[in-house]
């Protein structure tokens, strides 16, 4: 039993340093872009939107990580359970738009 809360005091200070060097990278590469932004000399309406691309593609990859994790682990403590792996990348068999008329009343 003390073995196992070592392993897992190790592994999370190993996770709190990773952690520690991807904030620090973030912060040089924001720098870095902040410098590049300057120089291009664009418009803060530019600035920004280059700004929101960025988060939103972070925060994108977060989700992906998080979701990955989070199925590994689910299926790691269920053994028995069945995984069917499907292909997001597959677009679904296109269906028509349904209408839809107001009722009358």
């Amino acid at each position: 039993m003390t073995e196992d809360k070592n392993n897992v005091d190790e592994m999370e200070e190993k996770l709190e340093h990773l952690h520690r060097e991807r904030i620090a990278d973030l912060t040089k590469t924001a720098s870095l872009l902040g410098s590049w932004m300057s120089d291009q000399k664009l418009t803060l309406a530019e600035q920004l939107a280059i700004v929101e691309l960025l988060r939103a593609s972070l925060l994108v990859n977060y989700m992906e990580r998080v979701r990955t994790s989070s199925v590994e682990k689910f299926v790691s403590e269920h053994p028995n359970l069945r995984v069917v792996v499907v292909d997001g990348s597959k677009k679904p068999p296109s269906t028509p738009p349904r209408t839809f008329k107001p009722s009358e009343n």
